[in-house]
C-alpha cells in the first residue's frame, strides 16, 4: 500500500516572503493613514487660519470705516511698536451716538486701538487684541467730548505700544494663529484734496507660515482697503 505524505505548513523560505509581504502591507497602510492625518490636520488648521484672518479683517474693517480721517493714526512697527492702528470712537457701549444738544458736534467716546502681539517663541501663533480707553466726559450731561481739538490730543499722545503695555485697559483677543499683521496707508487718495481728502489703508492679515510647503503646512493672506468716513 502507497501513502500519500500532505505536506502542512510552510518552509522557511515561505514564511520569509509571506512575512515580507505582510510588512509591506502595514507599511504601507501606515503610511497612508499617516499621511491622511497629516493632511487632515493641516486643512483643519488651514481652515482655522483662514476664519481668524476674516474675523480680524471684518472687525477691523467695520469699526474704522466709521472713525473720522483726522482720528486715525496707524503703526507698521518700524519704530519698535506693534503693527496696528489707533482711532477714536464714537460709539457707546450700546452702539449708540451722542451729539451736543447745542453744536450737534458728535460726542467721541473713546480711543480704540487694535494691535499684532507675536508669537513670543519665534513661530506663527501670533494673537490680534482690541483694546480702548475710555474719553473723560465733557461735561455732566453724559459720556464722551465733543471738542475735537482735546480728542485729537488724546489720539496723538497714544500709540499701539502705549494699549499694549498698559494693563489696566480692558482689551479683548480677537483672533490667535495670525502670523502678521500690516496696516500701510494706500498711495492714492478719495474725495480730492484738501478738507475732503479721505485717506485710506490697506490692511493685510496673515495666517500660517509662507514658505511651508503645500504638503506640510499653509499660508493664508487676505487684505481690503478701508478708508474712515466719520
Amino acid at each position: 500500500m502507497i501513502r500519500c505524505v500532505r505536506k502542512i505548513g510552510l518552509t522557511l523560505v515561505e514564511t520569509v516572503v509571506v512575512l515580507g509581504i505582510v510588512s509591506i502591507i502595514v507599511v504601507g497602510a501606515y503610511q497612508i493613514f499617516h499621511e491622511g492625518i497629516l493632511l487632515f490636520r493641516v486643512n483643519q488648521a488651514a481652515a482655522d487660519g483662514q476664519a481668524s484672518t476674516m474675523k480680524v479683517l471684518g472687525r477691523m474693517t467695520s469699526e474704522i470705516s466709521g472713525a473720522k480721517p483726522q482720528l486715525v493714526k496707524h503703526f507698521d512697527g518700524s519704530g519698535g511698536e506693534p503693527p496696528g492702528l489707533v482711532f477714536a470712537s464714537a460709539l457707546t457701549d450700546s452702539g449708540t451716538t451722542r451729539f451736543h444738544a447745542d453744536t450737534g458736534q458728535v460726542y467721541w467716546q473713546k480711543i480704540v486701538c487694535f494691535y499684532f502681539e507675536e508669537d513670543p517663541s519665534g513661530g506663527f501663533d501670533g494673537k490680534v487684541f482690541r483694546c480702548e480707553e475710555v474719553i473723560d466726559p465733557e461735561d455732566s450731561s453724559g459720556p464722551g467730548n465733543s471738542v475735537f481739538a482735546d480728542v485729537k490730543s488724546l489720539v496723538d499722545a497714544r500709540d499701539t505700544a502705549y494699549f499694549e503695555g498698559n494693563s489696566s485697559l480692558p482689551r479683548r483677543l480677537i483672533a490667535e494663529g495670525i502670523s502678521g499683521l500690516e496696516v500701510a496707508p494706500y498711495a492714492g487718495e478719495f474725495g480730492g484734496a484738501g478738507a475732503s481728502r479721505k485717506d485710506s489703508y490697506n490692511l493685510v492679515v496673515e495666517s500660517g507660515n509662507p514658505t511651508a510647503g503645500e504638503d506640510r503646512g499653509y499660508y493664508i493672506k487676505v487684505d481690503s482697503r478701508v478708508t474712515p468716513q466719520g
